[in-house]
C-alpha cells in the first residue's frame, strides 16, 4: 500500500496548497491594518516622524514600496498618519 503512494506528487501537491493558504492569510481584511502599515505606525509612534527613505532603511524594502505603504495610510483606511513635505528640501516628504 505504501509503494502505491507517489511521495512526490503529494509533497508538490502540499506545497502548493500551502502556499495558496498563507497567500490568503497575508491578505489584509476590509479596514484592518497591513503588517508594513502596523510596523511603520508603530516606529513612527516610537521614534517620531522620519522621511520616507530613512522608514524604508529601517524596514529594509525599497523608498517606493514605502512610498505605497504611506499612501496607504494617508489614504484615510484608517487615516493616522500624514505627509509634510518640506519645503527647504526638494522631493523630500516626512511621515508624521
Amino acid at each position: 500500500m505504501v509503494d502505491d503512494l507517489n511521495v512526490n506528487a503529494i509533497g508538490s501537491a502540499l506545497q502548493v496548497s500551502l502556499g495558496l493558504f498563507v497567500r490568503r492569510l497575508r491578505q489584509p481584511v476590509q479596514g484592518e491594518l497591513t503588517l508594513p502599515e502596523v510596523s511603520v505606525l508603530s516606529r513612527l509612534e516610537r521614534a517620531g516622524s522620519a522621511t520616507t527613505s530613512d522608514l524604508a532603511r529601517t524596514e529594509q524594502i525599497t523608498p517606493q514600496a514605502m512610498g505605497m505603504t504611506l499612501a496607504g495610510l494617508e489614504a484615510g483606511v484608517c487615516g493616522p498618519a500624514q505627509r509634510l513635505h518640506l519645503p527647504h528640501r526638494r522631493r523630500v516628504d516626512q511621515a508624521a
